[in-house]
């Protein structure tokens, strides 16, 4: 089951993306699978990060431990943790996929552009790098208020 979006997700999620905006790329700590992991959780709650933070510190580090938890590519464990759903269809707090100079690259969405950890600090990328996207949380419905009886 799908997690619901927390009530405040937006403004957790514009907490998220202040913070993105002075964190420096470093492998096991905030790198292109971590910094999705922290906008899922400013989203949904859930850290999907937990248990991976620190347990490497190099690419081919990363590399080994995506091999060790039975994923070839980054790509994969999104694929196995998330719903696929169109790339036009994605909103604020979705994950994206983007073609950036370093290659494929996953990212949050935060409306017109992604953002994604880049090696030499945060990266934008518009709508046209987007290559696939991930749908994250389910709306939080409000439910109606109940009258009281008279």
């Amino acid at each position: 089951m799908t997690e619901l979006r927390h009530p405040k997700w937006e403004e957790r999620l514009n907490a998220f993306a202040e913070s993105a905006a002075t964190r420096p790329y470093k492998p096991g700590q905030w790198d292109c699978l971590l910094m999705p992991a922290a906008a899922v959780k400013a989203v949904t709650g859930k850290d999907y990060g937990r248990g991976h933070r620190g347990k490497y510190t190099t690419a081919a580090g990363a590399a080994l431990h995506l091999k060790r938890m039975g994923f070839d590519s980054p790509l994969a464990l999104l694929d196995s943790l998330f719903p696929q759903k169109p790339i036009g269809f994605a909103q604020r707090g979705d994950l994206v996929l983007c073609k950036t100079e370093s290659g494929d690259n996953p990212g949050v969405c935060m409306g017109e552009f992604a953002l994604l950890a880049g090696e030499e600090g945060p990266l934008r990328a518009s709508i046209d790098l987007w290559l696939k996207a991930w749908a994250i949380g389910e709306q939080h419905a409000d439910l109606p208020k109940k009258r009281k009886r008279k």
